[in-house]
């Protein structure tokens, strides 16, 4: 009895695992003293590699603006402390449902 309901909870932590989303992987990051960006698509969305192409060059190009946009911004402060972090920036691409096979 007692091997049987460690059985079953193992199974249901399997279970359980199995259909938690896969982590994102980071594919685009952009670290200097201005800012902070990153690009994450789901691994999910490698089953569709053109898509996952185009989400890459996606996130890249609006890396790059976001870059050059948080430049611009901490030209226009006036005097900021030295202590202050760069700005954080975060864009995630995920598979929210797919049709069939």
């Amino acid at each position: 009895m007692r091997n049987i309901k460690l059985l079953l909870g193992i199974g249901l932590s399997a279970l359980l695992l199995s259909a938690w989303p896969a982590a994102a992987d980071v594919t685009t990051s952009i670290k200097n003293k201005t800012a902070d960006i990153t690009i994450k698509v789901d691994d999910s969305l490698k089953a569709y590699p053109k898509l996952f192409e185009n989400l890459a060059a996606e996130g890249k190009v609006w890396a790059t603006k976001a870059d050059a946009e948080a430049e611009l911004e901490l030209k226009e402060l006036p005097k900021r402390p030295a202590s202050t972090s760069p700005w954080s920036y975060e864009r995630s691409y995920n598979l929210r449902s797919a049709i069939g096979p």
